[in-house]
């Protein structure tokens, strides 16, 4: 039997975040090469060990994907020796995920272990092109090869074998939204303002009003890490979320008398900065001001928006500010469209603001006469846009701007997220209420009164088939679908 290989590289650069550099012919043809990016992820690996994972349900069929984590060196650019490991501009270590896609989901593969770095070699031109662009462009093209020759079942690669990658698992007839079961409940000392899911979905990471920040793992969610101890007597909500590259954890905080975005190092477990809502010198009038935070999706900007009436933006690279706008009413929430370019903020004043944050511009708003704004979401193509008012769940094509559905309410909704697959929306609101909003059959399919008190988050969790809510009766809930 003959088996063809196809290498690929992902990595960052000086200014990009980790993308696919090098990507299968077929795979570029099909314009999926962001892909690779997307499930080639996880530790630094030992000398002679790779990991391996399937991706299940691409356009382009099943694939296996055989790869290596290592470190970037100038050897790799041909500067330099090995010794020598690249960073980036705030000292971060760039790392390669370097390695083969195979066509099919394959069970068993004994792969010499010099099979990576023979084939590296030749796209060392296209990585050393890639670190010195300051935007993005189409990944490099390679073709396949026989891997006959490096087939070794007397001391083959030992590979870490992880879990698949899914995309399209909503297709299965198995996934209904009309009979969520409670799979979890969990207890916390405080109301938990907002929850988020790491990248990978193995971890929950949750904020109290007291700006407790722990982190749970869905395996062993009797131990959780206490990430950041209470800092506060007072009530002070905010957001917390993941960067999309699972490299950062971002809170609004109020710590040491200063409003700002606590910044997680999450690969080093360790506080990375406080990016201050104000200059030194500028007076904090009150406490808490930052109620929402989100990354663009190349992890590259970071946004908080606040009860002051500002939308500020920090690049991730440099962490230099820069004010958006200051001028508005108060942004309690913002939400980045799939592709990155537009950023969405909702208002206490009922106005929903289009911005192109890489450009520095505002656009003409989407609306401008609803209830105030508690939660705004995308669906997963950016094509619709979910906004969760006072009064009603707000339904938009976005593409074409046009409004398609309203549902009254009869209490706040808090949060507003759509299913991996985009065919519901979740609304967790005031009275304690968990909703599913079917877009097909428009209408509500499940309803459950579980919490006791008004739920501040709903999000899915994409790998394990799961919504989770939180609330202010200081539990979490996780719903299995």
């Amino acid at each position: 039997m003959t088996f063809q290989a196809w290498y690929f590289l992902v990595s960052r650069n000086y200014y990009l975040d980790y993308r696919t550099i090098v990507a299968p012919d077929f795979i570029c043809q099909a314009q999926i090469s962001n892909l690779l990016a997307r499930a080639a992820n996880g530790d630094l690996t030992e000398e002679g060990t790779a990991i391996c994972r399937k991706i299940i349900g691409s356009s382009v069929g099943d694939l296996t994907l055989v790869f290596q984590i290592v470190k970037a060196t100038k050897a790799d650019i041909e500067i330099g020796d090995e010794t020598t490991i690249l960073r980036d501009p705030v000292g971060r270590e760039i790392y390669l995920i370097e390695g083969l896609v195979f066509r099919g989901a394959l069970d068993k593969l004994a792969i010499n272990p010099q099979v990576i770095t023979s084939v590296k070699s030749q796209f060392r031109k296209a990585y050393r092109e890639f670190l010195e662009l300051t935007e993005p462009t189409i990944s490099k093209s390679s073709t396949a090869f026989e891997l006959n020759d490096f087939i070794d079942y007397k001391q083959p690669l030992k590979l870490k074998i992880v879990e698949a990658f899914q995309l399209n698992q909503f297709l299965s007839s198995s996934v209904t939204y009309e009979n969520l079961t409670l799979k979890q409940s969990i207890k916390t000392e405080f109301p938990i303002s907002s929850i988020a899911f790491s990248p990978d979905g193995k971890y929950l990471v949750s904020r109290t009003d007291e700006q407790t920040i722990q982190q749970w793992d869905l395996e062993n969610i009797d131990n959780p890490q206490t990430l950041l101890p209470g800092a506060s007597s007072n009530s002070l909500p905010s957001t917390i979320v993941f960067s999309p590259d699972g490299s950062f954890i971002a809170s609004g905080t109020y710590l040491s008398r200063r409003n700002s975005v606590w910044l997680w190092n999450y690969s080093q477990n360790k506080e990375e900065k406080r990016l201050h809502e104000k200059a030194r010198l500028e007076p904090d009038l009150k406490p808490g001001t930052l109620l929402t935070v989100a990354f663009s999706p190349d992890a590259q900007l970071l946004v908080g928006g606040s009860k002051y009436g500002s939308l500020i933006i920090w690049d991730m690279l440099s962490y230099k500010k820069i004010t958006l706008a200051d001028n508005l009413s108060e942004v309690k929430t913002i939400a980045f469209a799939p592709d990155g370019e537009i950023l969405i903020s909702g208002e206490k004043n009922g106005i929903i603001n289009i911005w192109l944050p890489k450009h520095r511009l505002k656009c003409p708003p989407l609306v401008t006469d609803l209830a105030p704004v508690n939660s705004v979401a995308f669906s997963s193509d950016g094509m619709l846009l979910a906004i969760g008012c006072d009064e009603s769940l707000e339904i938009w094509d976005f593409k074409n701007q046009n409004h398609i559905h309203s549902a009254k309410h009869y209490s706040e909704i808090n949060s507003v997220a759509f299913s991996p697959d985009s065919r519901v929306i979740a609304t967790g609101s005031k009275d304690g209420k968990i909703s599913i909003w079917d877009l097909k059959k428009e209408r509500y399919i499940f309803t459950s009164s579980e919490h006791e008190a008004e739920v501040r988050t709903v999000i899915f969790n994409s790998q394990k088939n799961i919504l989770a809510s939180c609330s202010q009766d200081k539990t979490i809930k996780l719903w299995q679908y």
